[in-house]
């Protein structure tokens, strides 16, 4: 940094760099600078940041950046142009819908399409209109929305997602991004006959012409699961020996391929080339890591350092930066699957549950820097992985002992957060407090809140509990509907049950909600999964009874079917 910033300048000077290098294509040295003007802390720097994130590729941190300023209470036409492009970058475009409306409706934003659903269509001209009044530096790359959607995983285990793809129940049309990473294979996609008719299509492909890159790379990915190492090491050798691919989906394509395989530094000869085109986290990450494998922690300690000027939180990132600067040689991982090493992963979840159990803890201790910082950022990043049943049940601790609420919130107003772990961290805030309104990120953004008179009903206690449980899930999936209706309808049957504690709750919720057919639900599991209960038997009981009880209720799907 210090070769790049010498001295202490304005913000208008470190803006204005900003502006410069991204327009030539420099997104570390633009988002360096737009760092150096958030300094500040003025509107102007914090909307240059969020600018460059979205210049750069990196959509989700655009995103939350732009969306911690509408949480703050600005609406101004820039901020809601930010927030749509980003959101559409990221294929999101039921929440971007959700924003056109809005802005049109309070008129941060004009020649907006009218009417309550978006065709595709007016969205795409609405976004064409607000990317030409508002314009950028410069305009992330197609490949750039690809790699966001690449790097995402599994989709279609994404729940948010999904429902987010699409404006309208009868909205077909998938995105260029999303069918050209799903071309981009990673072991963990196939079994083994799926792997071995991919096999045979690639062996057909490349007996009837030249050998093509991507190809090649999809039969090293087939070879390795199938634990055919030595083909496949054969294949990577004819890979290597090609020129570079023209297509940057090709040339992740063949990085990938080198990663399953182990070959780091071959991997590393497609995976730079990426670094030089896009200024994306996640491929930063990766990349850095195979840079260690290949034994050059020097610049994988630089690229590390890289990824937090995107994302200052970036747990991995932090933990490398300091062990790479420690004295004394570092081992090598033996695989980039994760970047974040087991042990030091282990170590913080245990320290975070010793936290959540410390009846003594104090906030100034929880938001102070050093480690409890880094603790705190890693609780984010657990809130945000992949063990949805380990996230919800932590979102539920962190906000009824009140530990790290800052987290919890930021986590609310994610466009990405998983909706079981929203449902699972709202409920322990009715619980706490049903009254006080809940803002958080729904397809939109929402204020939630649990208003019906409990006392009036003579209900407290885990009785209670159910209603915060169930008012969470009606708030998170509900589509407009609220489970007061419902509850005070039940709540006769319900406080005859003999509930305790949270799990039970739950529970009684879970088979409320399955009676009620919230969301189109249709089997125990699914309820379990949507309130983290962990066993399936008190759901089944409770439905049983509820069927008997009301015999309107003896069909599950009783309630509107969800859009999408």
């Amino acid at each position: 940094m210090a070769e790049i910033i010498q001295f202490k300048q304005s913000e208008d000077y470190y803006i204005e760099q900003s502006v410069s290098w991204s327009g030539r294509g420099d997104h570390f040295k633009s988002l360096l600078y737009a760092r150096s003007a958030n300094e500040s802390g003025s509107l102007r720097s914090h909307m240059r940041l969020a600018q460059a994130l979205y210049e750069s590729g990196n959509f989700e941190r655009s995103a939350e950046s732009y969306l911690s300023l509408y949480a703050g209470g600005l609406r101004s036409g820039e901020l809601y142009a930010g927030i749509i492009k980003s959101l559409a970058a990221m294929s999101r475009f039921r929440s971007a819908a959700f924003f056109v409306k809005e802005a049109r409706d309070c008129g941060a934003l004009e020649n907006m399409p009218s009417g309550d659903v978006l065709s595709r269509g007016e969205f795409n001209r609405a976004l064409a209109d607000i990317i030409r009044k508002y314009r950028d530096a410069s305009q992330p790359s197609a490949f750039a929305r690809t790699l966001y959607i690449v790097s995402r995983g599994d989709v279609s285990a994404d729940d948010t997602f999904i429902y987010d793809l699409y404006l309208s129940e009868g909205d077909n049309a998938a995105t260029d991004a999303l069918f050209r990473s799903a071309s981009v294979l990673t072991k963990d996609k196939l079994n083994r006959p799926l792997a071995q008719k991919l096999l045979s299509a690639c062996d057909e492909t490349l007996s009837s012409g030249e050998p093509r890159q991507d190809v090649l790379a999809a039969k090293i990915i087939a070879l390795v699961s199938l634990d055919r190492l030595e083909e496949a090491d054969a294949v990577a050798d004819d890979l290597l020996a090609m020129e570079l691919p023209e297509s940057d989906l090709d040339m992740l394509k063949c990085g990938i391929a080198m990663l399953e395989l182990g070959y780091y530094e071959g991997a590393l000869d497609y995976l730079e080339e990426l670094t030089n085109e896009v200024f994306d986290e996640t491929l930063l990450s990766v990349t850095a890591l195979a840079e260690l494998a290949a034994g050059d922690a020097a610049r994988a300690r630089e690229m590390f350092s890289e990824v937090l000027i995107i994302d200052p939180r970036n747990v991995a990132a932090t933990y490398w930066c300091g062990r790479l600067a420690e004295p004394g040689p570092v081992e090598r991982p033996s695989s980039v699957d994760k970047i974040l090493p087991d042990d030091e992963r282990s170590r913080l979840r245990s320290e975070l549950l010793d936290l959540i159990e410390d009846a003594g803890v104090t906030s100034a201790r929880l938001h102070g820097k050093g480690e409890m910082g880094y603790l705190r950022d890693y609780a984010m990043s657990e809130l945000c992985g992949k063990d949805r049943a380990f996230a919800a049940a932590l979102a539920s601790d962190l906000a009824s002992r009140g530990l790290f609420r800052s987290v919890v919130n930021k986590y609310l107003l994610m466009p990405e957060g998983n909706l079981s772990v929203k449902r699972a961290a709202i409920a322990e805030l009715f619980a706490l407090d049903g009254k006080t309104p809940v803002t958080v990120f729904l397809f939109g953004m929402r204020r939630v809140s649990a208003t019906l008179d409990l006392g009036r009903l003579g209900c407290f206690g885990d009785t209670a509990r159910v209603y915060a449980e169930l008012a969470a899930a009606y708030a998170v999936y509900g589509d407009g509907r609220t489970a007061d209706d419902l509850f005070v309808h039940m709540y006769p049957l319900v406080a005859g049950l003999n509930i305790n504690g949270r799990e039970s709750a739950a529970s009684v919720a879970a088979a409320m909600a399955l009676a009620d057919g919230l969301f189109s639900m249709t089997t125990v599991r699914e309820a379990a999964n949507m309130f983290g209960v962990r066993s399936t038997d008190d759901i089944s009981s409770y439905r049983d009874l509820i069927a008997d009880t009301y015999p309107e209720y003896k069909r599950s799907g009783r309630g509107r079917k969800k859009k999408g």
